[in-house]
């Protein structure tokens, strides 16, 4: 190595080991500065007052973040440049990170002037006429900016740091690098639905991303359901074979409810619900998905089942009865009246003979699932 090349490395060192300090500082970056411990003034005449925060905060501050955590990530992703162009890279890398921080230090501090403190779980049951000063949207605010977007950020800059540490390293140690934005910026997304304030768009990202997960449980589950499954014994394959239309009602309900835009017509983006009601919306959802998950779990690690899994199957089953209805309930009184896209003919008769159809199909398949559990019993 010349002279000349053992000062180029020093100094890409050097400025790596920089740009590795910042994603450090990143990573632990404090979200609390300035909160005080009591629980937060979220009046509607104060959040009024602070609203043009808001504003700015869903409309410029968080599409500014996403785009430079974009940025970042293409920089780092890039496979190429890493080995031929390490120095490159690291001028990118510090070229972004002051820009992100100043960013990401901005929506720290709005977030926290405009809520100073926690905010209690949203439980208010007269404020529905509120829209988007009810206390469920601003709760899932507070959730999404400082504990799931925090989170994942932190993770990002991990990752981030990680990739930076190996070009420090001889060419022949280094390995591909690992670096994916994807769940960072979903956090970003879902912090930027609840700055915006409209209710629809975020009830329509609880039925999408259940629709996944319960899409993702029925594809594991019809693996141990296939007759050839060789893993599991006969009785556990009829027995899995039992949850099949519990499932596909299940994402069929979610997949539907999915499928529904807003109609703009209307003019709407709320819901005459209350916090109390769209918190039981929220939580009823994820219970749906959890039961379905864990039963599908249960499936899949048993090869043989007996009484005591059997047992817990049927209580899987027995207790996403309730928040489906719930669900049911609430959809079919004040998501669907505003949601219903006219011009695809979609009518609130229509969904009504929907939901009724769709409920008589769920009892048959629960009552069904029970009953194949049942034969478990001692």
């Amino acid at each position: 190595m010349t002279e000349s090349d053992a000062l180029a490395s020093h100094e890409l060192r050097h400025q790596a080991e920089f740009a590795i300090n910042v994603f450090e500082r990143l990573t632990d970056y404090d979200y609390s500065r300035g909160l005080v411990d009591t629980p937060a003034n979220i009046s509607v005449e104060r959040l009024r007052s602070k609203n043009y925060l808001l504003a700015h905060l869903h409309s410029t501050l968080l599409p500014l973040l996403r785009q430079q955590i974009g940025d970042l990530s293409d920089v780092l992703r890039a496979r190429g440049s890493l080995r031929e162009k390490p120095d490159l890279v690291v001028t990118l890398v510090l070229e972004i990170q002051p820009k992100l921080e100043l960013t990401l230090d901005r929506i720290i501090r709005v977030i926290n002037d405009v809520i100073p403190g926690p905010v209690l779980e949203p439980k208010q049951k007269e404020d529905q006429h509120l829209k988007q000063f009810k206390c469920y949207r601003i709760f899932g605010l507070v959730n999404s900016i400082r504990k799931e977007m925090q989170s994942e950020l932190a993770s990002f800059f991990v990752d981030s740091r990680r990739v930076l540490e190996r070009l420090t390293l001889p060419v022949e140690r280094q390995v591909a690098p690992q670096n994916h934005p994807h769940v960072a910026l979903q956090s970003i997304d879902a912090a930027i639905r609840w700055a915006e304030g409209s209710e629809l768009p975020i009830i329509h990202n609880l039925w999408q991303s259940n629709l996944e997960e319960v899409d993702g449980a029925l594809e594991d589950l019809l693996v141990v359901a296939h007759p050839a499954n060789k893993g599991h014994t006969q009785p556990t394959i009829q027995l899995a074979q039992s949850f099949i239309p519990l499932l596909r009602l299940s994402k069929l309900f979610f997949k539907k409810m999915a499928a529904e835009r807003i109609d703009r017509q209307k003019g709407t983006s709320f819901t005459e619900m209350s916090s109390h009601q769209l918190t039981l919306l929220d939580k009823s959802v994820d219970k749906i998905t959890q039961h379905l998950y864990n039963l599908v779990c249960e499936l899949e690690d048993n090869a043989d089942i007996g009484p005591p899994h059997a047992a817990s199957l049927s209580g899987h089953v027995k207790s996403i009865i309730y928040p489906f209805h719930s669900c049911l309930f609430l959809a079919d009184l004040y998501v669907v009246p505003i949601s219903t896209d006219t011009k695809l003919g979609l009518s609130l008769i229509h969904f009504k003979t929907w939901f009724v159809t769709w409920n008589t199909l769920f009892f048959q398949a629960t009552h069904h699932a029970i009953k194949a559990c049942e034969v478990y019993r001692p």
